[in-house]
């Protein structure tokens, strides 16, 4: 059997970011740490029945219910006040399984990559360790420490609960007493991710990065340096980091250089921020509602600044022509592309959980035609204000954001532009969901090509996040719910960027006929 600890809560530096979550929880890769550290498992013959400790005040929501049940694990709630050896010792007297079956424990704040596999017993993993934290110490030699990292195997069960009954809540003693009659051996290991500690989190996500197939990005020293292909995306990226005005840089990070090298081509260099984006807050924090609308107003107040740079009428007319391009011509030419290569009949009617709707050519040009009545709003646009591309900085409360698009529909570069395609981009995260997406949270029921339906299974935490977002800008110079024409053809312009996923690129055409319903009841 495999047991992951995780039967406490976060340290007080994570609850002010994330809320207050079990680190098996915490958002690591755009995943929760427990889907990192199962796979791991798996990926190295482990078989067992996997168990996860959980506080017993905690309380599972619908999409952590389907997760765990997707990925097989038997959560074991422990009392909150429990020490670790307590917690184990607990779980070890509940769970009925062989009396001859090894143990296997992982702290769930530990991800290991190289875990040793499957069939070793009688092990204590241990790795390097650069930083002093409280961590158990095996052998030490000058300057260099080798620490238990949070992985133990263990063969004789009964040794192992007789050894945490007598230690009286101690761990380490536990352990040590286990190993007088069963003696552990000492593995060494490369990928160790502590992700107990803020600095050590930090480092782990640097490491473990989520990034597009076309981008290189590389972390190190607390310098991001991104390069890829298009050429022009990058160079559009950094003139926009660039260029925009100094009322405006609080929001972003350091930009330290850019330019071009033999070997990358062209690329820009800014300071990395050990902060987390809203994605992950959003899709597997527990920040309440009331946090969520103070992020709103964070954000509320770049928005103002961007929308209160003064444009001359020459760029006012490029703004208009741009957004004009983007949204009827580049939505018109992706869903064609979608069409040729999916072999998808645009002009097929839709049926979303038994209702009868138009084709999908009938819902883009609706939506074409909504989206181009609507006022213009020139500022400094940013281009792609999803969730991820914002940070939240909860020691500084200020929110950056990161990964521009820089340029108009005709390829030129600009930092200029609609603001309401940035607002129908925050929409997209919000009440289109599209971090759920990316997540993976999300179930499709589909019944063929033409018909089927999308369950999120949200919260109440989660609605009342969106009913904020919906309220907040009720009242502004354009009501938000005006701009859910354009965040439908956002959905409708990525089906043709995701054909390598094809569950996804279902997911998101299926949300956008789930919105468009929305759009019929404004």
């Amino acid at each position: 059997m495999i047991l992951i600890n995780s039967g406490a809560y976060v340290i007080s530096e994570f609850e002010a970011e994330l809320g207050r979550i079990p680190p098996c929880m915490l958002p690591i890769g755009n995943k929760k740490l427990i889907e990192n550290q199962v796979s791991v498992f798996r990926q190295k013959g482990f078989n067992e029945q996997i168990y996860v400790t959980l506080p017993e005040s905690y309380q599972l929501t619908l999409n952590e219910s389907s997760l765990l049940a997707q990925l097989k694990v038997q959560v074991i709630q422990t009392n909150d006040a429990f020490t670790l050896a307590e917690s184990v010792l607990f779980a070890l007297n509940v769970i009925d399984y062989a009396h001859s079956e090894a143990v296997h424990l992982l702290h769930g704040d530990t991800l290991i990559a190289d875990i040793p596999q499957a069939g070793s017993a009688d092990v204590l993993a241990v790795a390097l360790a650069e930083n002093d934290y409280n961590w158990q110490v095996e052998y030490r030699k000058k300057e260099e420490a080798l620490v238990w990292c949070g992985y133990f195997s263990f063969s004789s069960r009964p040794a192992l609960v007789r050894a945490l009954a007598h230690s009286r809540g101690d761990f380490v003693k536990a352990v040590n007493a286990y190993r007088t009659h069963y003696p552990l051996a000492v593995l060494p290991v490369r990928e160790w991710h502590d992700l107990g500690h803020v600095n050590t989190f930090f480092q782990s996500r640097a490491l473990i990065t989520t990034q597009r197939a076309f981008n290189t990005l590389q972390v190190s020293q607390g310098v991001v340096y991104k390069t890829g292909e298009p050429t022009i995306k990058i160079r559009a990226e950094a003139n926009w980091f660039d260029s925009i005005p100094a009322v405006l840089r609080r929001f972003i990070p350091q930009l330290i250089g850019h330019g071009s090298s033999e070997q990358d081509g062209y690329f820009y260099q800014l300071e990395y921020l050990p902060i987390i984006p809203f994605n992950e807050l959003f899709v597997h924090g527990r920040n309440s509602p009331t946090e969520w609308n103070k992020l709103f107003k964070l954000l509320d107040e770049y928005l103002k600044i961007s929308r209160s740079i003064p444009v001359d009428e020459v760029v006012q007319e490029q703004i208009q022509q741009d957004y004009i391009q983007l949204i009827r011509e580049k939505s018109l030419d992706r869903l064609q592309k979608f069409s040729r290569n999916n072999q998808f009949d645009l002009d097929h009617p839709i049926v979303y959980a038994q209702h009868t709707l138009p084709s999908i050519r009938h819902i883009a040009q609706d939506c074409i035609d909504r989206a181009l009545q609507l006022p213009v709003l020139a500022s400094v646009m940013h281009g792609d204000l999803c969730f991820s591309n914002i940070l939240f900085d909860a020691r500084a409360d200020r929110v950056k954001v990161i990964d521009p698009r820089g340029l108009t529909a005709s390829g030129e570069l600009s930092i200029y532009g609609d603001q309401k395609y940035d607002l129908a981009k925050l929409m997209h995260s919000v009440i289109g969901l599209y971090d759920f997406i990316i997540a993976g949270r999300y179930r499709l029921i589909l019944a063929d090509t033409y018909s089927f339906e999308l369950d999120f299974q949200l919260d109440d935490r989660v609605k009342e996040i969106q009913e904020i977002f919906l309220n907040r800008y009720a009242s502004d110079s354009l009501a938000i719910v005006k701009i859910l024409p354009i965040v439908i053809l956002l959905f409708l312009s990525m089906l043709p960027l995701h054909e390598d996923r094809l569950d996804r690129q279902r997911a998101m055409l299926a949300n956008a006929v789930r919105l468009y319903l929305m759009l019929g009841e404004q």
